[in-house]
């Protein structure tokens, strides 16, 4: 996390597009905050690792047709939620030029 955090803090600065008065953006403020978030869960979240990790039994839940249905409906629903803008809109209209009928 904080990899990608801080390459995103970077390459803000390499942007050739007006981000505010300020010098920093409000997405590389995020991603200073997000930074500093993951290392204060890093020591506040106690380490209880699993002896051992056994990847294909995790991969062999996402076949469960249950677990296959649940996220395809979260799919849908977050498509439904999101998908739509509320802020901008579209039409489309069509004519006919009579002079080259």
């Amino acid at each position: 996390m904080a990899v990608t955090q801080l390459w995103r803090f970077f390459s803000e600065f390499l942007r050739a597009d007006y981000r505010g008065e300020s010098k920093i953006s409000a997405y590389q403020k995020m991603s200073a905050v997000a930074v500093l978030y993951a290392f204060c869960i890093l020591f506040i979240l106690p380490v209880t690792l699993p002896q051992q990790t056994d990847v294909l039994k995790g991969l062999g839940y996402l076949w469960n047709p249950a677990m296959i249905l649940l996220l395809k409906g979260l799919w849908v629903a977050i498509f439904l939620h999101t998908g739509r803008s509320s802020v901008t809109g579209a039409s489309i209209s069509f004519h006919v030029n009579r002079e080259r009928i």
